[in-house]
């Protein structure tokens, strides 16, 4: 008596127990002494370990991440970054060890790259961004600190988001070189504007315990026990700025926290984090690590979700300029006498037309019907796209090689461990090649143009391939010499130096006059229209492949 089965809708009270309800079990939940959320995700569902509260995960929150990448100088590596960034769907990559030269901004047809290197070409250190062309228009500056540090600011709906890309000194640095670092990177965060989410992402080489008392700046998800000196002045760090270590708050399984393979052991550490201003703490919903994203690197991808959204500014579509495909006209007698034939005809039917007309309207109907005829028989010129050297064949080896590596991840052994070293020596000896092979092709073009006496052509063969290897920096210096990104910022500073060049106060004596000597006696309208046959010299004087319009 007493035992039975019951089928049917479960009661409220049993419901709410399973939701979570906050008047439920409250005291039964871990907290932290500081009262800040814990969440624990269960499938797409994110549960409050405080509260219970549930928050279902929405498909318009930012997907970011930090890699490590250890080198973007390998033929193809920007390529393949970019191809695990489209197939994750994220929205922008933290890199470090980029190790390029220099700083700057390169732009390509799916994505961005933001990056800052040495002064000095040493193949070492590096940071910067990879930016999803989905989010590009929504940056609103870049800031290329150093090569240890790279700031990106975001326009969001509600608040802007500032990123910062670090990669610390490792351990067996000198404390000088860390105090250095963070030095630097204190004077970065304060520059941060005040309601902005301040988020700093990378490779701090710190390892955070778990069984330390520092529950006002770190969870207790952590691989490790006890700090290393990393540790200690990344914990000591966020205490000060107000920063709160949130790539510990989440329990994941052990090779989801882990972010990078200690070499020769299957081993990992911890080392790579993400931190947060802890007003906006709420703001971060997930952080893990990754090991499908495959780059050759020895760290994991670490992927954060963040519960914002950005503004997306939208950019005005300029109007393509047609181009003319007027080599036909030198080399083709046929083709010139029919364009010849069709201007004649257009121009006999606008004779009427124009007559009574003024000047601006009369050169108006005389330029469509030089297009109108241009169109009926030159015809566009083709554009000359820049092929990329990174073909199918790239993509297929580098699929081979993630299939390989995905099989010694699942099971590690000798046999799938050589087979993915093997292919990967294949994919980068493939890659280099390609890329090899390209620029002699490219240049065995230009050597081409040159010997057929194409000057124009190569020129800008010439122009184009140098134009491949050079980064476009968009900043200039303010009036007190700090650098400006914002594109504002960057159009007021040059409306204001060139109204600063331009517009000079002069005395109110007429020197102009005394220099220039001007007679105003001749009266222009007195003077004589040039002839048409004049007209028809002045033309033959011209270059050709100039721009139309007047100078200025």
């Amino acid at each position: 008596p007493g035992w039975g089965l019951g089928i049917g809708l479960a009661p409220q009270s049993f419901k709410n127990a399973l939701r979570g309800n906050p008047a439920t079990f409250p005291q039964q939940m871990p907290r932290n002494k500081n009262g800040m959320l814990n969440w624990l995700r269960t499938r797409n569902l994110l549960t409050d370990l405080n509260s219970g509260q549930q928050i279902k995960r929405d498909a318009k929150d930012l997907k970011l991440a930090t890699w490590n990448v250890r080198t973007l100088l390998q033929a193809g590596k920007m390529q393949e970054v970019a191809n695990e960034m489209i197939k994750y769907k994220l929205d922008v990559i933290a890199l470090q060890e980029i190790r390029w030269q220099g700083q700057g901004k390169i732009d390509k047809k799916e994505y961005s790259l933001i990056y800052s290197g040495p002064e000095k070409r040493n193949g070492q250190l590096g940071t910067g961004f990879i930016v999803n062309k989905t989010v590009r228009d929504s940056i609103m500056e870049y800031c290329n600190v150093n090569d240890r540090i790279c700031k990106i600011r975001l326009k969001g709906n509600f608040r802007n988001i500032s990123i910062i890309s670090v990669h610390a000194p490792t351990e067996e640095k000198s404390e000088e070189e860390k105090e250095t670092f963070y030095d630097e990177l204190d004077r970065t965060v304060s520059q941060v504007p005040k309601y902005d989410i301040t988020l700093i992402m990378g490779d701090f080489n710190a390892q955070i315990g778990n069984k330390e008392n520092q529950e006002e700046v770190a969870g207790r998800y952590s691989l490790h026990e006890y700090n290393n000196d990393n540790g200690d002045y990344l914990t000591e760090f966020a205490a000060r700025t107000k920063l709160y270590i949130r790539s510990t708050s989440f329990p994941h399984k052990r090779i989801h926290l882990g972010t990078w393979k200690i070499p020769g052991k299957n081993e990992f550490n911890q080392i790579d984090h993400v931190l947060i201003s802890k007003r906006h703490y709420s703001s971060i919903t997930n952080v893990r690590a990754y090991r499908g994203p495959n780059i050759d690197s020895d760290h994991y991808l670490v992927k954060v979700v963040l519960r914002e959204r950005l503004s997306v500014i939208q950019n005005m579509k300029r109007t393509r300029q047609m181009k003319w495909n007027t080599c036909k006209l030198k080399t083709d007698e046929n083709m010139l006498n029919l364009y010849q034939e069709a201007l004649r005809r257009k121009m006999e039917d606008s004779e009427n037309t124009t007559r009574n007309k003024a000047i601006e309207e009369k050169w108006e109907i005389t330029k469509d019907a030089i297009l109108e005829a241009a169109r009926e028989t030159v015809g566009e010129k083709d554009r000359e796209r820049n092929r990329s050297w990174f073909d199918q064949e790239c993509r297929d080896i580098i699929e081979k090689k993630n299939q390989a590596r995905r099989a010694m991840l699942s099971r590690n052994t000798r046999h799938n461990s050589s087979v993915y070293k093997t292919i990967r020596k294949q994919s980068k000896a493939i890659l280099k090649k390609k890329k090899k092979d390209s620029m002699v092709a490219e240049i065995k073009r230009i050597e081409d143009l040159n010997n057929e006496g194409e000057d124009r052509k190569f020129y800008s063969a010439m122009k184009r391939i140098r134009k491949d290897f050079q980064p476009r920096t968009q900043g200039c210096r303010n009036s007190n010499g700090a650098i400006e990104t914002d594109e504002k910022k960057v159009i007021e500073r040059w409306m204001n130096y060139f109204k600063t060049l331009l517009n000079k106060d002069y005395p109110e004596e007429n020197e102009a006059d005394n220099r220039l000597n001007i007679s105003t006696s001749i009266n222009q309208s007195e003077e004589d229209a040039p002839s048409t046959q004049e007209v028809c010299d002045a033309i033959k004087k011209m270059r050709n492949n100039r721009a139309p319009g007047e100078d200025g």
